[in-house]
């Protein structure tokens, strides 16, 4: 439907499949009659409908009042039929045999403009399924590309790129892939703030949006999972909801990516007011749901249901690219279970190897170097065996820039005066079989 008036002189588009209550106004213009339809509305409520329809359409309020005052005191609504739709003009005075005459005749001419703007929206049409398809095959590609999982967050940031080319409104997108029965939870983002204010380096910016937690954490973090696994439950696909966030937690997300990168407070000052522009405080969120997880997306507008459909078709997208991460993780994982194996070997074989009880600090000089090939960034590695009954601590270590140190036997009260050593000796007393501490 369009409408024009003197408050929108450039005419209004309205699309709905559930048209007003007065669409049986209509049926006698579609069956091709032109006829008056004599309006029930009282002056004052043709105005309070007017008034409401022209705020919405943002028009000034001093327009509005100045043009209250020319609604007449009663409105007739003029149909004239176009075929598959009607002409409506609404006047003060009921329309004559000519003036339907003249009304007939802008109804050929409308007949043709719409037949043209069937033709080029049709066009139209095409040109952005194409685009839609093109974007969609370029996230594929980039997951087809991957040659490890991290290459994912890769995939995350091609996601928004596309999705924010083909709606401009759209402020944040993040993959999210969880697995409730194992209890695991991570997610990968790109934010528009993250270009246009503080213009992160990809690496960085990949290593920083990077989310993983247990269900339990991520809940807390984010209220509305819940709703994310209810919609999962039922078997919904898509989940549009509405949420305001408030200053406070802009500030605070604003200020801990700033320091994080090292930018000083007059930096910070400076570039808030961009922040705030870019992160509406009410905003429009969907969860679009792929078989390991959904497509979070945060958007200013409300989404219609054409930009719906083409996220789910996207969430396809990021469900093979997903598959295409598991698929390298476990050749990953494969490849580091091999590696911790060879390692755990040569460790082995230099124990082995031993011809005398003082040669077991080679097996410490070893097992840091296969600590330091398994990527571990280990500075010191030390041995140490516990004899409860003796009191006393046997230990080795071994440190790159000065070599090993020879066997020593320590009593337990020479030991536990070293805070750290005290710390080791109470975790082996309570019988943890592991334990990390600064």
């Amino acid at each position: 439907m369009w409408g024009a008036d003197e408050m929108t002189p450039d005419g209004a588009e309205n699309e709905s499949r559930v048209y007003t209550p007065n669409i049986k106004d209509f049926a006698p213009a579609l069956q091709g009659e032109s006829y008056t339809y004599p309006r029930p509305s009282t002056r004052a409520q043709w105005q309070a409908q007017m008034k409401q329809l022209w705020t919405k359409r943002g028009i000034a309020r001093s327009y509005i009042k100045a043009q209250m005052k020319a609604v007449p005191e009663r409105v007739y609504s003029n149909f004239v039929s176009i075929g598959n739709g009607v002409i409506s003009i609404d006047t003060g005075a009921a329309f004559t045999d000519e003036d339907f005459a003249i009304g007939r005749r802008f109804a050929d001419v409308f007949r043709v403009a719409h037949k043209r703007f069937q033709e080029l929206e049709e066009k139209e049409e095409q040109n952005r399924e194409l685009t839609i398809q093109n974007a969609i095959e370029r996230v594929r590609a980039r997951a087809l590309g991957m040659q490890e999982s991290n290459e994912i967050a890769g995939v995350a940031t091609a996601v928004y790129d596309e999705l924010n080319g083909l709606r401009p409104s759209l402020f944040v997108a993040e993959m999210a892939a969880w697995d409730r029965e194992r209890g695991t939870f991570s997610g990968r983002s790109t934010a528009r703030d993250m270009r246009e204010v503080f213009d992160v380096p990809e690496d960085r910016l990949q290593s920083r949006t990077h989310y993983v937690a247990t269900i339990e954490e991520a809940l807390a973090a984010f209220p509305n999972l819940s709703k994310v696994f209810e919609a999962a439950d039922a078997a919904i696909p898509v989940l549009t909801l509405e949420m305001d966030v408030s200053r406070r937690e802009l500030r605070r997300d604003f200020e801990g990516f700033a320091k994080w990168l090292g930018y000083d407070a007059a930096w910070r000052k400076a570039n808030y007011p961009r922040f705030l522009e870019l992160n509406p405080v009410h905003r429009h969120t969907t969860a679009v749901l792929f078989s390991h997880g959904h497509l979070w997306l945060h958007d200013s507008e409300p989404p219609d249901e054409k930009f719906l459909a083409v996220a789910q078709r996207f969430a396809g997208a990021v469900d093979f690219a997903y598959s295409r991460f598991l698929e390298l993780k476990q050749k990953e994982d494969q490849n580091r279970e091999l590696m911790i194996q060879n390692a755990l070997e040569r460790v082995r074989s230099q124990a082995l190897g031993m011809r005398e009880s003082d040669s077991l600090e080679s097996v410490t000089v070893v097992l840091h170097e296969q600590f330091v090939s398994l990527g571990l960034q280990t500075v010191t590695t030390v041995i140490e065996v516990v004899d409860p009954e003796n009191e006393w601590v046997r230990t080795s270590s071994y440190m790159a820039a000065s070599g090993s140190s020879p066997w020593m036997t320590v009593p337990f009260e020479t030991y536990k005066a070293e805070p750290t050593s005290a710390r080791t000796l109470e975790a082996y007393e309570r019988g943890d079989t592991s334990f990390t501490f600064q």
